[in-house]
């Protein structure tokens, strides 16, 4: 009777185990608009100065984007653009990046 009651509470163990991993996994893969595209620049061997170079962005805008400081941009027209070059260059697709980007900043970014 005891070891039944111990594989139930061994059981529960494992489960809540699984979960609290799986949450930690969903966390990890949680990543920002930013921080997924400056993931993808670096795992290219990309440098920042080598994007600017070959997308002709400004420094600021550049690092902007990888810091997901969408009001930095005058226009949502221009946001729009340098992320496409961004997302394209570093093999990402645009209309991936799009669907990733909460509502909260949508409004900042295409307002």
């Amino acid at each position: 009777m005891f070891g039944v009651a111990k594989r139930s509470i061994r059981l529960r163990e494992m489960k809540n185990t699984e979960a609290k991993n799986k949450e930690e996994l969903t966390e990890e893969k949680a990543l920002s608009v930013g921080e997924t595209l400056r993931a993808a620049r670096e795992a290219k061997g990309l440098s920042v100065e080598q994007l600017v170079r070959d997308l002709r962005i400004d420094v600021r805008f550049l690092l902007a984007l990888e810091q997901d400081e969408f009001e930095v941009f005058s226009a949502p027209v221009f946001t729009k653009g340098y992320m496409r070059q961004y997302s394209q260059r570093v093999g990402l697709e645009y209309e991936d990046i799009l669907k990733s980007i909460p509502t909260r900043l949508v409004v900042v970014m295409f307002r």
